[in-house]
């Protein structure tokens, strides 16, 4: 597992994602899960979130956490 990611939305609420990669030059995604990636190697990971649709139009804080390689990073929407 090269990367993992949760959301957190209004500061309270919890979303797990699932990750996701392209192939075939970009051009479709298939399962991360059944993927590997060779060494050296670029790659495109997407993480997708379902959450409700309401909250595209609110005010309220969107954080996405990273766990990358061992670092922690904190990625805030709004």
């Amino acid at each position: 597992e090269v990367v993992s990611a949760s959301l957190k939305y209004a500061g309270k609420y919890d979303y797990t994602g699932f990750a996701t990669i392209e192939e075939d030059n970009r051009s479709d995604f298939t399962y991360a899960n059944i993927t590997s990636i060779s060494p050296l190697a670029t790659e495109y990971i997407h993480y997708l979130f379902e959450v409700p649709e309401s909250i595209r139009d609110d005010s309220e804080s969107i954080e996405i956490y990273f766990n990358i390689g061992g670092s922690s990073y904190i990625y805030k929407v709004r």
